[in-house]
């Protein structure tokens, strides 16, 4: 089965959100924005799977909502770090470049 260049990208996203929160948990100890920022991060993805799988049209238009909605929270979740200097600059361009 082949994968979609939506999954894919969501799953590139998850996959370097994961890394950004690893290591803001390791260096800052900053567990409350790893955690929104993995909980954000990671359901873009997972909405857009469930999407896939939707029963109805309006089942799948539901889903792709919330998946944006969660893009829309992760991207101001590494606006944050980006500008609180949390995450380097490229670690913010290449989670952006998966998100968008």
């Amino acid at each position: 089965m082949q994968t979609s260049p939506l999954v894919q990208k969501t799953t590139e996203l998850a996959l370097k959100i994961i890394a950004i929160t690893d290591k803001l948990r390791e260096n800052y100890r900053n567990y409350a924005l790893a955690d929104q920022l993995l909980r954000s991060g990671t359901s873009v993805g997972a909405n857009v799977r469930e999407a896939n799988g939707a029963q109805s049209r309006r089942d799948f238009i539901g889903k792709l909502s919330i998946s944006f909605k969660e893009a829309n929270e992760t991207e101001y979740w590494l606006l944050l770090l980006h500008k609180s200097q949390k995450i380097t600059k490229t670690e913010y361009s290449q989670a952006m470049d998966s998100l968008l």
